[in-house]
């Protein structure tokens, strides 16, 4: 017997109906079947490029769903990040973000519940307290929150959370500076190159540099991708290419060739926001030049944070590169300005008060940047009797660190929770093999009831 046939005319059209929103789902939004269909090399291809957090309340013993949202990157000029607020169906004094995965990359810039702070942040992940301070601004200084959840505590309960953030695939091909040919350097003067370029990513833009020196024995670079501030150690690379008559011989930093220099994800004064720098030392006998000579360099770098096309890292490290030496990048080239190697680009901007980053050194080594610092108090007033503060403090290039008034000698990073009851500062001193620094912060009576905050002019968290 014809099934066919058999079937009434209701429900043949039943099952035409169901086969068609099934096709039309799946050619809609096929991500979300490739998984159950086993259809993941078909679509490939096709991406979301933004992916979502969810925001839970810790409610009557349990974990409450709030709400699942995407956060995707924006276009310049406009703020590279998604905000979004949303109201708890209780008030809680837990609340947890969450990432599941979903993008390669995602990144929390401020978490914020009113007037309220938590008093302690906690990656769930591997249980690592995370800095209130990465949480208080939208300032790009981000917290990696790929597929983690974050976990806030507060001393009283909130019923809203406000939260700025991204996450996204990546985008973006390697960069290349200049944009065609290369750079005018003598070996042995001290001289800052400049790029600018927007990402195509949602990473910030901001100016690049590049400061290069030399001594007799050693060429020096430290490359400052202001625009790179997030910490994605495995994919990231810079290198340095130098014209020979031979060909382009390239000198590779990236996570596991370090013979030429390091990386480094720290603040500098360029930008606010910590972000990737590379410090090259590479000898003159590598290079096959000589002091006093005239050369044409070429910087490449990639990271997240991506151009519009460009071409890939030129080869082995100390090698002669395999491809042209001056293809196609994205964005302008980038400008020279002179002036000493390291020198300081902009005033210091929230957050930290550290160098530019020095290179070259008459010892022939890269010259180690000043200790920087962080030091906050939470709240910023506090009523005549005292009460709870929240304080942090992260240093970057400081091997010890102390405070005074009776605490002595201290991690490198800490946060925690004091009662302040009287006038008092507080005075932590960083050092390091780039010196020794010291940022005072607390709190002092006044005449009038309360008590407020002062902070010396090296510190600048506020």
């Amino acid at each position: 017997m014809n099934t066919a046939k058999a079937l009434s005319p209701k429900i043949r059209m039943a099952v035409f109906a169901f086969l068609f929103f099934a096709v039309y789902s799946i050619v809609q939004n096929p991500l979300a079947y490739k998984n159950f269909f086993n259809i993941a090399p078909i679509f490939s291809g096709i991406s979301d490029n933004s992916g979502s957090f969810t925001v839970e309340e810790y409610v009557n013993g349990s974990w409450q769903f709030v709400a699942t949202e995407k956060f995707p990157g924006n276009p310049y000029p406009e703020y590279r990040y998604t905000s979004r607020s949303f109201n708890l169906p209780k008030p809680a004094d837990h609340i947890r973000i969450t990432n599941n995965g979903d993008v390669q990359s995602a990144h929390l810039d401020k978490v914020s519940f009113g007037e309220k702070y938590p008093v302690s942040i906690r990656d769930l992940s591997n249980g690592a307290d995370l800095p209130l301070r990465k949480f208080k601004n939208a300032d790009y200084d981000v917290v990696d929150a790929h597929n983690r959840s974050i976990e806030f505590s507060l001393d009283e309960k909130v019923s809203s959370v406000e939260i700025t953030g991204v996450a996204e695939n990546f985008k973006g091909a390697p960069y290349r500076w200049p944009q065609t040919g290369y750079l005018d350097y003598d070996i042995g003067s001290n001289k800052i190159y400049t790029y600018d370029a927007v990402p195509v990513s949602s990473h910030p833009y901001a100016t690049r540099y590049a400061y290069f020196s030399a001594d007799r024995n050693n060429l020096y670079a430290k490359i400052d991708w202001t625009s790179d501030n997030t910490l994605d150690r495995d994919g990231d690379w810079a290198e340095i290419g130098i014209a020979t008559p031979s060909g382009l011989k390239t000198f590779l930093i990236e996570k596991n060739k370090t013979e030429w220099g390091k990386s480094a994800y720290e603040y500098t004064s360029n930008v606010s926001w910590q972000h990737k720098t590379y410090s090259f030392a590479i000898p003159l006998s590598a290079a096959g030049v000589r002091y006093d000579d005239s050369i044409q360099v070429q910087i490449r770098y990639y990271g997240t944070d991506g151009g519009d096309s460009g071409g890939d890292s030129g080869g082995d490290s100390g090698g002669d590169s395999g491809g042209d030496s001056g293809g196609d990048a994205g964005g302008d080239s980038g400008g020279e300005s002179g002036g000493d190697s390291g020198g300081e680009a902009g005033g210091d901007s929230g957050g930290a008060a550290d160098g530019g980053g020095d290179v070259g050194g008459e010892d022939g080594g890269v010259t180690p940047s000043q200790p920087t610092c962080t030091f906050t108090l939470i709240p910023n007033s506090l009523p005549a009797q005292g009460g709870n503060v929240a304080y942090s403090w992260t240093t970057t290039g400081a091997t010890s660190v102390s405070i005074d008034n009776g605490v002595g000698a201290v991690t490198l990073s800490a946060e925690g929770t004091i009662f302040i009851s009287e006038s008092i500062t507080f005075t932590l001193t960083a050092m390091g093999p780039g010196g020794e620094v010291t940022f005072g912060v607390g709190y002092c009576c006044s005449p009038s009831p309360d008590m407020y905050i002062f902070f010396n002019s090296k510190f600048s968290s506020f």
